[in-house]
């Protein structure tokens, strides 16, 4: 299993406790910008893009 899929999981399991519209796992690479590393909820699409940089999230309200 790689650290994906483990977040994956990972944020499934969050779901059975407190469910979410939304549940995102970023980390910071070296170009200072914000790469999606598993994202799950019914607006995850809208985050799911290779990277970010910080303060250019999408807007999800």
């Amino acid at each position: 299993m790689d650290t994906d899929d483990l977040l994956r999981r990972g944020l499934d399991w969050v779901a059975r406790i407190a469910p979410y519209d939304l549940a995102a796992v970023f980390t910071l690479d070296e170009d200072s910008r914000l790469v999606v590393r598993a994202a799950r909820g019914h607006l995850a699409s809208q985050v799911a893009r290779p990277s970010h940089r910080p303060g250019q999230l999408p807007d999800l309200a």
